[in-house]
């Protein structure tokens, strides 16, 4: 690098090769921070409406109405606005939660037509092997057999009688072919 007048720029942000106990302990740790935080997050809304339990209302004089302190009202709007989110949040979910139980009859009603579907299809194929087991291959191979020696008999009668021409080629022909 020196010899084409590069520099190396050192950014210190290399970190060390750590030992498998040293990373585990830094995987801990994150996972430590990350649920400490939710803890927190989890308290927050605990004092919330705690918070919104201690607001006192303090009826007004010569009125029917009641006063808060602005300490209150900005606690019991706060809890308002996120008890009205939280609701939004529930109703997507609901509305989610509807749609993937529609989605799970219909693939219910699939599965339930394809098993019926498999089980004719099993139906059809013992069928065919009880046909393919009423075949006798023993029958049908000495049938076979019989019937080349029949064959073979004949063409020998055939050619006895010196009607071998009859059968499309000579005797020499085939002699000739079987030499080849």
């Amino acid at each position: 690098m020196e010899r084409h007048d590069i520099e190396w720029e050192q950014l210190g942000t290399r970190d060390e090769h750590l030992s498998v106990i040293n990373y585990k302990k830094e995987q801990r740790f994150k996972e430590v921070k990350a649920i400490e935080k939710t803890l927190s997050k989890l308290q927050q809304k605990q004092v919330d409406v705690q918070a919104v339990d201690a607001i006192e209302a303090k009826p007004v004089p010569f009125s029917s109405k009641v006063s808060l302190s602005q300490e209150d009202y900005k606690t019991l709007t706060t809890a308002a606005k996120k008890y009205v989110v939280q609701e939004n949040k529930e109703r997507k979910l609901q509305k989610l939660l509807d749609a993937a139980e529609n989605t799970i009859t219909g693939l219910k009603e699939k599965v339930a037509e394809l098993t019926r579907t498999i089980a004719s299809l099993t139906k059809q194929l013992d069928q065919y092997r009880s046909i393919r087991g009423q075949l006798d291959n023993g029958k049908l191979q000495s049938e076979n057999a019989e019937l080349r020696r029949q064959n073979s008999s004949f063409k020998s009668i055939i050619e006895q009688h010196g009607l071998g021409h009859l059968l499309g080629r000579r005797k020499e022909q085939r002699q000739e072919r079987d030499a080849r």
